[in-house]
């Protein structure tokens, strides 16, 4: 089973992982950083659902304990919020801590963004 890890998925990482659900199984974990404020439904829960709708499982992860998991992950897909002329992204904050976790364990790190970002 493939470990896919999702920082904070913006709606590209949403639509790129349910294309990939229709051709292949795996699981995916939500980074997310801690809510701020109690509520009655979890980060990304709409996200969450469709996985579920496709038969994708998913776990919510904190940031804070990211590393535990980091030896199961085979990929990690990061949303870019804009590229850079240099071929540098600007992406949420935590997604560089994850990069460098993913770089150090060897792990494959894919940034997706929209032409309209260039």
């Amino acid at each position: 089973m493939d470990y896919v890890l999702v920082h904070q998925p913006s709606a590209t990482v949403q639509k790129f992982i349910l294309r990939a659900a229709a051709k292949r199984r795996f699981t995916v974990l939500i980074a997310t950083e801690a809510p701020r404020a109690s509520s009655d439904e979890p980060p990304y829960a709409h996200f969450r659902k469709k996985l579920s709708a496709v038969g994708i499982s998913s776990i919510n992860v904190m940031n804070a304990g990211l590393m535990a998991h980091m030896p199961r992950i085979n990929k990690v897909v990061l949303g870019a919020r804009s590229v850079l002329a240099n071929g540098g992204v600007v992406t949420d904050a935590g997604a560089g801590i994850i990069a460098r976790a993913a770089k150090e364990r060897g792990t494959s790190v894919i940034v997706l963004s929209g032409v309209y970002k260039l």
